[in-house]
């Protein structure tokens, strides 16, 4: 693994005003592969929400070596910061199947939520049916659907409407019924 310093060196470039920098340090922390996960995860934790977006994004990069990094991710679907709640929405989708115990933790509980507050956080459960739903179209239940097509029909935010229809279609091409 390249000495720690260097990769907290790529991580300070994630900052850069400069997007070819911040690319290129995206590109350098992808290219340690799995190895770094425990230290992108320290430093989420302590990042501030521009940095801290940049952080999950290599971790998508990442994919599958990610996985131990899914509980955290899924968690900041309760973040107020919208780029940062579709940036870990996209990458439990790259993580894959580790990704689903998480997401089904944090749609179960948000489900548990809505069901005892009259005000509720639209936003988490949303991006966390998006994700279960490109990631596992089988695991997709009646509230999930209720949710997207909520989304679609009067959604919370622009990007919410073009993400609840890409969820509604992959569903509808991947999800095997039961005879």
């Amino acid at each position: 693994m390249a000495e720690l310093n260097e990769v907290q060196a790529q991580i300070a470039k994630l900052a850069s005003e400069n997007p070819l920098d911040a690319l290129a340090a995206i590109h350098a922390l992808k290219n340690e592969g799995g190895k770094i996960v425990p230290e992108l995860l320290v430093q989420l934790r302590a990042a501030k929400d521009p940095v801290r977006t940049m952080l999950v994004i290599v971790l998508g990069e990442l994919g599958p070596l990610s996985g131990a990094a899914a509980e955290q991710v899924a968690a900041l679907l309760d973040e107020d910061n919208e780029k940062l709640r579709m940036a870990a929405a996209l990458t439990l989708v790259r993580i894959g199947s580790e990704s689903v115990k998480p997401l089904q933790q944090i749609w179960a509980a948000k489900q548990n939520q809505e069901q005892h507050q009259e005000q509720n956080q639209e936003q988490p459960s949303f991006w966390a049916a998006w994700a279960l739903s490109i990631i596992s179209p089988a695991l997709v239940d009646d509230s999930i659907l209720e949710r997207l097509e909520q989304a679609q029909k009067k959604p919370d935010t622009p990007v919410e409407a073009s993400a609840a229809k890409e969820a509604l279609d992959w569903i509808s091409a991947n999800r095997v019924e039961p005879e």
